[in-house]
């Protein structure tokens, strides 16, 4: 295989088929395995691996400042994640792993926009739930309202990845604050339906995904869960 073929099949081993070994013995025997595109791929699959600090390292070394940061901070070494971070090109990403920095260190100074909480802080509280970072877990919890004020589906937000990481008291807690803060989200709604197929309550959920459909009755989730519901009953 030529340096592209080799490159395009490396992507599929490790970012499709999440195959990590196999891709790294097939860097290790790469004519190509010092260059710059080969040690990112090595970078990727340490941190794939879970392997953070060789991941921070690799990722520094070929200028990838924002990911070698991001390893760092999963690493738990916010301060030195920050100090990265400083020499990242200007990004929605960049600015929001630096107000995750500044949070876990200290305070908040780089106050995040409307865009980087809605793209950001779901995926950071779930691989944070995955990876057991209690603190970084309560520290976002403590600025939960901060957040809030910025984007009001921020409850939402919290619902979500405390439901689908098996948080279910967390995410009824949002769930409910994000109902009392508007009743016009088809979304919300079904994600209380799936809270309570969760606890059994098959007519709760029914009401919940219905009220979602009466919002929006092209919310395609919602259907699908009530539909599915409805064949479960009948094949009982």
């Amino acid at each position: 295989m030529n340096k592209q073929e080799q490159i395009n099949f490396l992507q599929t081993l490790i970012f499709k088929e999440k195959d990590f070994l196999h891709a790294m013995d097939f860097i290790e025997e790469s004519a190509f395995s010092g260059e710059n595109d080969f040690l990112e791929f090595k970078a990727h699959i340490f941190f794939g691996l879970k392997e953070y600090d060789k991941a921070a390292d690799l990722f520094y070394r070929v200028k990838k400042f924002y990911h070698a940061s991001y390893a760092l901070l999963l690493n738990h070494d916010p301060q030195k994640a920050y100090e990265i971070i400083q020499l990242a090109d200007v990004s929605g990403a960049a600015l929001w792993q630096k107000t995750m920095c500044e949070l876990f260190t200290s305070e908040i100074k780089t106050i995040p926009g409307y865009m980087q909480i809605k793209c950001f802080l779901e995926k950071d509280l779930s691989l944070f739930i995955k990876l057991g970072l209690i603190d970084y877990i309560q520290k976002l919890l403590d600025y939960n309202e901060l957040f809030f004020d910025i984007n009001p589906e921020s409850y939402k937000i919290f619902a979500k990845a405390f439901l689908y990481n098996n948080y279910p008291d967390l995410a009824f807690e949002f769930l409910q604050r994000a109902l009392d803060f508007t009743q016009k989200d088809p979304e919300i709604y079904y994600l209380h339906g799936l809270y309570c197929i969760d606890r059994g309550e098959i007519q709760d959920a029914k009401r919940y995904l219905s009220t979602a459909l009466a919002l929006s009755n092209h919310y395609l989730p919602a259907r699908e869960l009530l539909e599915q519901i409805s064949k479960t009953i009948l094949s009982d």
